[in-house]
């Protein structure tokens, strides 16, 4: 069994807010 996990972190800058999106995959494979 094969575990990965894909973590990516991205900053938007939009005024008059900041966005932060994050996103997290897991996958598992026999």
């Amino acid at each position: 069994m094969k575990i990965g996990i894909a973590f990516s972190f991205q900053i938007v800058e939009s005024l008059p807010l900041d966005r932060y999106d994050v996103k997290l995959d897991l996958v598992v494979s026999d």
